[in-house]
Formats: C-alpha cells, structure tokens, sequence
C-alpha cells in the first residue's frame, strides 16, 4: 500500500531523509511577508492670518479650524478631546477693547468655584513678550457658565473646566484675545501647543 510522501520518511542507505512538502506547504513558506502598515502622519502646523494681515499665528495641525459661533469671532478652532470625541474644546480669537484688567475680570466672572464667584487671586497671571508684544496669560478652573447661544443667552454650567487665555497688546490694532475653554484635562494637554502658537506670533509691520 503506497502513502503520500508528506506523512511518510524515506529510508535511504540508512540515512532518514524528509519527504518532500506538498505544492500547497511550498507556497507558504514562498510567499513573503506582508509589509507593516505606516503609522499615520501627524498633522503639520498651518498658518493663520489676523488683522487682515497684520498679524499671524502658526497652529497645531490637529485643530481644526470652523466657522465662528458669531460674528465677533474673527477665528475660532475645534480642539480635540481625547476623553470625548464628540464634545471638543473650543479656542477663538477676537480683537476687543476694555484693556487688559477688564478682560481678564470678563473671564473670572465665566467661572464658579466651590463658593461662588472666583477672586482675581485664585487665577494664574503671567506677563510675557512676544515679537516686541507684551502678551498677558491667563488661566483659571472651576465651573464654566458657557453661553452657546451667544453672550446675552442663557448659561450652562460645565464642572470641572478651565480656561487658558492670552490677551496681546499690539500699538497698531489694538488687543488681541486668545481664548481656550474645555473641559480641564482637555487643556492641560493642549497647553504646551497653545504655548508654542503663542510663541509663532508674527507681526506683518516690524
């Protein structure tokens, strides 16, 4: 009785020599491996242009830019959320009056802690230069009222959130404000970026 060479060894001159393997064991070990997929390319850095020109401003190519909330908006962003795809943070950016003080009273009064309203020195304040601007840094945490219907509609309040926010002094058109809200964790990961596009700050008129 003859039985097919892959089960069965062949005796030679005393010598065991392997059968051979079948067309279908041949094809495997003659095809190659499949080649390991390429990691994803991180987003590049864009350029945004503010003050119809007079200003730029180099952002993370991760957010994403959309089309402001209202019409004071100049530009605003969608920054992703890890914890949350579906509920980004969001940074806008605006000229506006009031001086820096008053802004930065504006923005505490957006925010609730465990006792109601938060004191200016509750807020982390820091002062910095950037191409000959002075740019003033703000960052606070606690309970949001955000306003998605616009400054004058009604408030939501968002626990556990945070603001970083950067207030520019230019000579020539006014302050700039720089705006990023979302929930606090969301922040503390972008702050390094946000520090980086504060940093690219470039102005057209030297």
């Amino acid at each position: 009785m003859r039985f097919p060479a892959v089960y069965i060894p062949i005796f030679l001159g005393g010598f065991l020599m392997p059968a051979e393997p079948t067309k279908a064991q041949d094809s495997a070990i003659a095809e190659p491996a499949a080649p390991a997929t390429e990691a994803a390319e991180e987003p590049q850095p864009y350029e945004v242009s503010l003050a119809d020109g007079k200003l730029t401003a180099q952002m993370p190519g991760e957010w994403k830019q959309v089309k402001p909330r209202n019409n004071i908006i100049e530009a605003e962003f969608a920054v992703p959320n890890a914890d949350d795809e579906k509920s980004p943070g969001r940074l806008t950016i605006m000229p506006s009056g009031g001086g820096v003080e008053g802004n930065i009273a504006r923005w505490l009064a957006q925010f609730r802690g465990p006792e109601g309203a938060i004191p200016l020195e509750q807020a982390k304040l820091d002062e910095r230069e950037v191409d000959a601007m002075p740019v003033h840094t703000v960052e606070i945490a606690g309970t949001y009222l955000d306003t998605p219907r616009g400054p004058f509609g009604p408030k939501v309040e968002l626990p556990e959130h945070a603001l970083l926010g950067a207030i520019i002094e230019t000579k020539l058109f006014g302050d700039y404000f720089i705006k990023l809200t979302g929930p606090a964790k969301l922040v503390e990961a972008h702050r390094e970026k946000f520090t980086e596009m504060l940093d690219s700050l470039d102005r057209a008129a030297k």
